[in-house]
């Protein structure tokens, strides 16, 4: 290939990110010039110490070839710079989709970056071919390899089609082999994000696709038109048409006019179960084609052959190295896609190995084989972003599958998505009637019985009742001693159960006022490093309720609420910022502790820091005390003193 215009070897690119180093151009089209590039970047050694490294990645420019030229690095408009800004747009557009998806056959997008008047993205680079290339070397795949790579596409397609995304040029062109023979879908130019709802996200038309792999409706769509992952099914039906075939597949207008050419696929010996799929998948009728990808491929599936995976799993089983296991399980999951200990086993090796994008791509097949445990785990990636975008709309719908399928503990996460109004719109009462089930069928289940009880003592969701609240709490706070859980792991709350009904005990809500009984649990969630519990038991200690004033133990609580940790990082908790204000005034005052102002100003300017409200008034009148105290102390004062 001849290509025009192109950075020379060595040419630096300085991204948001990483550094990139021209090593030469491997592609060029009508509006991009696509390099193989060094990219550096910074990371820490096996000591901790920063260290560069690199890998080669694929950097594509935006440079339109008819258009632009070069001035040194930099990128010359040419004589229309309306046409240069819009499909400058159309390229950032196609960088910001990829960024978006995240998925083992999407290709990786590094960033998207500016230089040289143009811009740029970098992207995994795959050192193979395209399945077009393929396809032309062959001149047709056999089956089973057709198959193979149908599974890999459309497994990419269905995680778009989830997020309410078209690619809408997908064909053997836009789809590449990487080094380990699996197909990655490329070229997101054309692709279209639409809300939940279905309705565009973008004005702008949608691009007309590629003739024979583009549906007779996507040249009449709108922008603003509905979600049709059915335009995507036809051109995955098409894909396959020219594996099976080797040839072009026939236009929309082709098929809708004369019918669609079985006889191709027949001469190309396709075996008769797949060709019945294929004609409904491009059928000119987008109401009689397969309506979801996942019913295309299935349709498309031979019956699964159980005496071969049996084989693959023992040698799976025999093998010794987590490669050759892995290798032989996805053949063996390929030879019986029912195989739910097969994925399952998948996903815990790339959980072992920290890739969490395989991780969740097994996840998610163990998940559709409607395991819970896998649902549960599957909304957990899709809450948190773990090996896949964060989306709290489809991290809702699998704990909603594993809920209804009985697990507890994706019924406790559906009813804080609920509480929380992530996902779906904030229901209190709909939280708390999973927390009731929650809490019905598993007793031991403490995030739940914490959660309803807080919302018993609120009056969210269901009448407030003090009582209740207690009784909950007190479920847990009696059953649970201090066995060096952390405070905030995310399925622990005993410490917080012992500190609410503590609270309860102090104030008399809903119980009797019992100073003994709220210091007692005080006591038992300061075992758990509960800050707030250190807190109220400090002024308590100050006070004097239920035990004799001691303002030294105050002192010495308030500091032991302020060291404690959330999460691990310097985030101060709730009873450790009140407890920061709380020893300023007790410096200020000397109460526990010798009078000091300039300590008492450190602990206000702290409570300042996170967002004390009060801290700031406190700090003022200790300035103007501290100015009064100085002229007291000076000549002046000392002679007014004495003639009193």
């Amino acid at each position: 290939m001849e290509f025009v215009n192109t950075l020379p070897k060595g040419s630096i690119l300085n991204g948001e990110t990483y550094r990139y180093e021209v090593i030469e151009p491997i592609g060029q089209g009508s509006f991009g010039i696509a390099y193989k590039a060094k990219m550096f970047f910074k990371t820490q050694n096996e000591s901790g110490v920063l260290v560069e490294k690199s890998e080669i990645v694929a950097v594509k420019e935006f440079f339109i070839k008819k258009q632009n030229g070069r001035s040194g690095s930099s990128v010359t408009e040419g004589s229309s710079h309306g046409i240069f800004s819009y499909y400058k747009k159309e390229f950032e557009h196609e960088a910001n989709n990829l960024r978006y998806m995240v998925h083992p056959h999407i290709v990786q997008v590094y960033e998207l970056f500016y230089g040289n008047d143009t811009v740029y993205y970098s992207m995994k680079f795959l050192n193979k071919k395209s399945l077009d290339n393929l396809i032309a070397e062959k001149g047709k795949l056999n089956e089973n390899e057709a198959l193979r790579f149908l599974q890999d596409i459309g497994s990419a397609l269905s995680c778009m089609h989830d997020y309410k995304m078209l690619h809408l040029d997908l064909k053997p062109g836009n789809i590449m082999i990487n080094d380990q023979g699996e197909a990655v879908l490329i070229d997101f130019g054309l692709s279209k994000r639409y809300n939940q709802d279905g309705t565009g996200k973008e004005s702008t038309d949608i691009g007309k696709g590629t003739p024979g792999y583009a549906p007779i409706e996507q040249s009449n769509q709108t922008g603003n038109g509905d979600f049709a992952a059915t335009m995507d099914i036809y051109a995955l039906g098409a894909t396959l048409f020219k594996m099976l075939t080797g040839q072009r597949p026939p236009l929309a207008t082709e098929i809708k006019l004369e019918g669609f050419p079985a006889y191709i696929l027949q001469e190309a010996g396709v075996d008769e179960r797949i060709m019945p799929a294929v004609a409904k998948a491009m059928n000119p009728d987008k109401n009689k084609r397969f309506q979801t990808v996942d019913e295309f491929i299935n349709a498309c599936l031979p019956e699964p052959d159980y005496d071969k995976a049996d084989d693959l799993e023992a040698q799976a089983d025999d093998a010794t190295t987590n490669i050759q296991r892995i290798a032989l399980l996805k053949e063996c999951f390929a030879a019986d896609p029912t195989r739910l200990e097969v994925a399952k086993r998948l996903d815990d090796y790339f959980m072992d190995i920290k890739d969490y994008v395989q991780s969740a791509e097994w996840c998610l097949k163990a998940a559709k084989l409607g395991d819970s445990e896998a649902q549960r785990d599957i909304g957990d990636m899709y809450a948190c972003g773990d090996g896949v975008p964060q989306n709290d709309y489809l991290a809702v719908k699998w704990y909603r599958e594993a809920a209804y399928n009985g697990n507890s503990n994706a019924q406790t996460r559906l009813a804080e998505m609920y509480y929380a109004g992530k996902g779906v719109p904030q229901d209190f009462i709909e939280a708390a009637r999973w927390y009731k089930m929650v809490v019905d069928s598993d007793p031991k289940n403490t995030e739940s019985i914490y959660s309803l009880g807080y919302m018993y003592e609120y009056g969210q969701g269901v009448p407030q009742d003090y009582l209740k609240a207690a009784q909950l709490y007190e479920k847990v706070a009696d059953a649970h001693e201090a066995k060096g859980i952390k405070l905030l792991d995310t399925i622990c709350r005993i410490p917080d159960c012992m500190f609410r009904l503590a609270y309860l005990y102090q104030f008399g809500l809903g119980v009797t006022t019992n100073y003994t009984k709220a210091i007692h649990y005080y006591q038992k969630a300061i075992k758990y490093n509960h800050a707030t519990a250190m807190f109220n038991l400090g002024c308590m200690y100050m006070d004097g309720q239920g035990v004799p004033v001691n303002q030294e133990m105050a002192v010495q609580l308030w500091q032991d609420a302020v060291n404690v940790k959330v999460y691990d990082d310097e985030e101060i908790s709730s009873g450790g910022l009140y407890a920061m204000f709380n020893l300023g005034v007790c410096y200020e005052r000397g109460w526990g502790c010798t009078q000091n102002y300039e300590t008492a100003l450190y602990w206000y300017n702290k409570a300042i820091e996170h967002g004390h409200e009060k801290a700031e008034s406190a700090i003022q009148n200790l300035k103007n005390r501290m100015t009064e105290e100085r002229k007291s102390n000076g000549l002046l004062g000392k002679l007014k003193k004495w003639l009193s």
